[in-house]
Protein backbone atom coordinates (compact mmCIF):
# COMPACT_ATOMS: atom_id res chain seq x y z
CA UNK A 1 0.00 0.00 0.00
CA UNK A 2 2.71 2.71 0.70
CA UNK A 3 4.59 1.86 -2.10
CA UNK A 4 1.30 2.17 -4.49
CA UNK A 5 0.70 5.61 -2.69
CA UNK A 6 4.69 6.51 -3.23
CA UNK A 7 4.57 5.83 -6.70
CA UNK A 8 1.36 7.35 -7.59
CA UNK A 9 2.50 10.85 -5.98
CA UNK A 10 6.35 10.03 -8.46
CA UNK A 11 3.46 10.08 -11.20
CA UNK A 12 1.88 13.36 -9.88
CA UNK A 13 4.85 15.01 -9.20
CA UNK A 14 5.96 14.26 -13.23
CA UNK A 15 2.81 15.01 -14.02
CA UNK A 16 3.30 18.78 -12.63
CA UNK A 17 6.23 18.89 -13.92
CA UNK A 18 4.61 18.82 -17.09
CA UNK A 19 1.71 20.92 -16.09
CA UNK A 20 3.69 23.82 -14.90
CA UNK A 21 6.55 23.80 -18.17
CA UNK A 22 3.51 24.24 -20.35
CA UNK A 23 2.54 26.97 -17.92
CA UNK A 24 5.42 28.64 -17.93
CA UNK A 25 5.41 28.82 -22.07
CA UNK A 26 2.61 30.72 -22.09
CA UNK A 27 4.30 33.65 -20.16
CA UNK A 28 5.87 34.42 -23.27
CA UNK A 29 3.34 34.07 -26.07
CA UNK A 30 1.04 36.47 -26.85
CA UNK A 31 -2.15 36.65 -25.03
CA UNK A 32 -4.20 38.09 -26.91
CA UNK A 33 -7.06 35.64 -28.52
CA UNK A 34 -9.78 33.50 -26.71
CA UNK A 35 -8.29 29.74 -27.17
CA UNK A 36 -5.41 31.06 -25.62
CA UNK A 37 -7.14 32.12 -22.57
CA UNK A 38 -9.04 29.50 -22.38
CA UNK A 39 -6.24 27.21 -22.26
CA UNK A 40 -5.10 28.82 -19.34
CA UNK A 41 -7.84 28.26 -17.27
CA UNK A 42 -8.11 24.64 -18.26
CA UNK A 43 -4.52 24.51 -17.37
CA UNK A 44 -4.55 26.65 -14.41
CA UNK A 45 -7.44 24.23 -13.54
CA UNK A 46 -5.33 21.05 -14.05
CA UNK A 47 -2.59 22.34 -11.98
CA UNK A 48 -4.84 23.04 -9.32
CA UNK A 49 -6.48 19.57 -9.39
CA UNK A 50 -3.09 17.94 -9.81
CA UNK A 51 -1.46 19.80 -6.48
CA UNK A 52 -4.80 19.11 -4.58
CA UNK A 53 -4.17 15.56 -5.63
CA UNK A 54 -0.81 15.22 -4.60
CA UNK A 55 -1.76 16.86 -1.20
CA UNK A 56 -4.55 14.02 -0.84
CA UNK A 57 -1.46 11.45 -1.35
CA UNK A 58 0.89 12.67 0.68
CA UNK A 59 -1.68 13.16 3.64
CA UNK A 60 -2.75 9.43 2.81
CA UNK A 61 1.30 8.44 2.98
CA UNK A 62 1.74 10.41 6.48
CA UNK A 63 -1.34 8.29 7.73
CA UNK A 64 0.20 5.27 6.45
CA UNK A 65 3.96 6.51 8.46
CA UNK A 66 2.70 6.79 11.34
CA UNK A 67 1.12 3.54 11.68
CA UNK A 68 4.13 1.89 10.97
CA UNK A 69 6.41 3.02 13.05
CA UNK A 70 8.91 -0.14 12.79
CA UNK A 71 9.94 0.89 9.21
CA UNK A 72 13.45 2.36 10.08
CA UNK A 73 12.58 6.08 8.53
CA UNK A 74 12.56 5.44 5.16
CA UNK A 75 9.24 5.92 4.63
CA UNK A 76 9.46 9.31 6.27
CA UNK A 77 12.30 10.31 4.03
CA UNK A 78 10.10 9.52 1.13
CA UNK A 79 7.32 11.38 2.86
CA UNK A 80 9.37 14.61 3.48
CA UNK A 81 10.73 14.41 -0.53
CA UNK A 82 7.05 14.52 -1.28
CA UNK A 83 6.25 16.89 1.10
CA UNK A 84 9.05 19.40 -0.11
CA UNK A 85 8.18 18.45 -3.99
CA UNK A 86 4.58 19.52 -3.25
CA UNK A 87 5.67 22.66 -0.93
CA UNK A 88 7.99 23.65 -4.56
CA UNK A 89 5.21 23.10 -7.13
CA UNK A 90 2.47 25.21 -4.94
CA UNK A 91 5.63 28.08 -4.69
CA UNK A 92 6.46 28.01 -8.34
CA UNK A 93 3.05 27.94 -9.76
CA UNK A 94 2.14 30.23 -7.34
CA UNK A 95 5.42 32.12 -8.77
CA UNK A 96 3.99 31.70 -12.68
CA UNK A 97 0.83 32.98 -11.74
CA UNK A 98 1.71 36.39 -10.30
CA UNK A 99 4.29 36.62 -13.67
CA UNK A 100 1.93 35.70 -15.85
CA UNK A 101 -0.75 38.67 -14.25
CA UNK A 102 1.97 41.28 -13.90
CA UNK A 103 2.68 40.40 -17.78
CA UNK A 104 -0.20 41.05 -18.64
CA UNK A 105 -1.02 44.02 -16.33
CA UNK A 106 2.33 45.52 -18.80
CA UNK A 107 0.69 44.57 -21.59
CA UNK A 108 -2.40 46.54 -20.91
CA UNK A 109 -0.47 49.38 -19.73
CA UNK A 110 1.82 49.73 -23.18
CA UNK A 111 -1.81 49.60 -24.58
CA UNK A 112 -3.12 52.73 -22.64
CA UNK A 113 -0.51 54.45 -23.35
CA UNK A 114 -0.55 54.36 -27.18
CA UNK A 115 -4.15 55.46 -26.57
CA UNK A 116 -3.24 57.97 -24.59
CA UNK A 117 -0.25 58.92 -26.90
CA UNK A 118 -3.43 59.37 -30.02
CA UNK A 119 -5.51 61.07 -28.14
CA UNK A 120 -3.44 63.61 -26.99
CA UNK A 121 -2.93 63.99 -30.54
CA UNK A 122 -6.49 64.07 -30.99
CA UNK A 123 -7.14 66.82 -28.62
CA UNK A 124 -4.11 69.17 -29.65
CA UNK A 125 -5.99 68.94 -33.26
CA UNK A 126 -8.99 69.73 -31.88
CA UNK A 127 -7.25 72.68 -29.73
CA UNK A 128 -6.21 74.43 -33.22
CA UNK A 129 -9.31 74.27 -35.03
CA UNK A 130 -11.22 75.82 -32.09
CA UNK A 131 -8.93 78.61 -32.54
CA UNK A 132 -10.02 78.89 -35.91
CA UNK A 133 -13.92 78.37 -35.95
CA UNK A 134 -15.06 79.64 -32.16
CA UNK A 135 -18.56 77.74 -31.75
CA UNK A 136 -16.15 74.68 -31.41
CA UNK A 137 -14.57 76.16 -28.05
CA UNK A 138 -17.75 75.25 -26.07
CA UNK A 139 -17.48 71.43 -27.71
CA UNK A 140 -14.19 71.23 -26.39
CA UNK A 141 -15.03 71.70 -22.92
CA UNK A 142 -17.74 69.74 -22.80
CA UNK A 143 -15.29 66.91 -24.15
CA UNK A 144 -12.75 67.82 -21.72
CA UNK A 145 -15.74 67.89 -18.46
CA UNK A 146 -16.11 64.19 -19.84
CA UNK A 147 -12.79 63.31 -20.23
CA UNK A 148 -11.99 64.67 -16.52
CA UNK A 149 -15.24 62.76 -15.43
CA UNK A 150 -14.17 59.20 -17.30
CA UNK A 151 -10.99 59.77 -15.75
CA UNK A 152 -12.22 59.86 -12.15
CA UNK A 153 -14.57 56.72 -13.06
CA UNK A 154 -11.83 54.76 -14.42
CA UNK A 155 -9.21 55.83 -11.60
CA UNK A 156 -12.52 54.30 -8.98
CA UNK A 157 -12.57 51.55 -10.99
CA UNK A 158 -9.13 50.28 -10.85
CA UNK A 159 -7.96 51.86 -7.49
CA UNK A 160 -10.75 48.93 -6.85
CA UNK A 161 -9.28 46.38 -8.92
CA UNK A 162 -6.27 46.70 -7.24
CA UNK A 163 -7.30 45.96 -3.96
CA UNK A 164 -8.35 42.83 -4.46
CA UNK A 165 -6.42 40.44 -2.75
CA UNK A 166 -4.64 37.86 -4.72
CA UNK A 167 -5.27 33.89 -3.83
CA UNK A 168 -4.21 30.80 -5.73
CA UNK A 169 -7.15 28.36 -5.43
CA UNK A 170 -6.23 24.61 -3.54
CA UNK A 171 -2.87 25.98 -2.10
CA UNK A 172 -2.88 24.84 1.58
CA UNK A 173 -1.34 22.18 2.75
CA UNK A 174 -2.34 20.76 5.95
CA UNK A 175 0.46 20.59 8.31
CA UNK A 176 1.94 17.31 8.53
Amino acid sequence: MWKDLSNAAQKQQANLDRLLSQYSSFQSSDMKDETANSSIDSLENSITQALNELESLILQLNDLEGENQNTHGLPQRALQRHSLAYQEYQNAFKRYNTDFIIGHAYDIRSDLQSQHSSLTGSTRRLNDAGSIIPNVQGLIRKIRKRKLRDQIILAVVTSACSDKSFKVPGTSLKSL
